[in-house]
């Protein structure tokens, strides 16, 4: 969603702030930093917000209850796209979750996109890896590198000379991305 939309779902409940996360695509990593187009992301895990509660393992209308209760503005924002999530829902995990569930990744592997991390871009002709200080969320356009000293490996990645090594090693796509 745009920064519009945000603001407008947190002027109506305090609470949305708490699962709209920033977003980056693709095309916003260029070299050494992000270019952040003001996009942001509804994270909800499954069984949101009682995902701790280990005795759910499928759809609860009592974490429903609780998603509606705690974040209302959000909660009547993805209501608007219920039909297709229900159906969305179902067909890619094979399992039935709550609907309004949009997590992607899992709840366990969330914690990277808030860490600093390199963010790498799926598709580049060109070095392009960024350092990422702001715990962006991102989709499969982009790929993220935890190191325990990113400043370091950015500069190796970003290096000309390594650019030519992975150039010569790895397979490239159409056009030579």
């Amino acid at each position: 969603m745009d920064e519009q939309t945000r603001n407008r779902l947190i002027a109506e409940h305090k609470s949305s702030a708490e699962v709209l996360k920033p977003f980056l695509r693709g095309r916003d990593v260029k070299r050494w930093s992000v270019v952040p187009s003001g996009l942001w992301v509804i994270y909800v895990p499954w069984h949101f917000p009682l995902h701790a509660d280990a005795t759910i393992t499928s759809t609860s209308k009592k974490a429903e209850d609780a998603f509606r209760k705690h974040y209302p503005a959000i909660y009547a924002h993805v209501a608007r796209f219920r039909d297709d999530l229900e159906i969305r829902d179902k067909a890619e995990t094979g399992i039935r979750y709550e609907w309004y569930a949009l997590a992607r990744p899992r709840l366990e592997s969330s914690h990277a996109f808030e860490q600093t991390k390199i963010v790498i871009p799926t598709i580049a002709d060109d070095v392009e890896y960024a350092l990422d200080r702001k715990g962006y969320y991102s989709n499969d356009k982009t790929t993220v590198c935890l190191a325990k000293n990113p400043e370091f490996l950015l500069g190796l990645l970003n290096s000309k000379v390594l650019w030519w090594v992975i150039r010569k090693e790895a397979a490239t796509k159409q056009g030579g991305f």
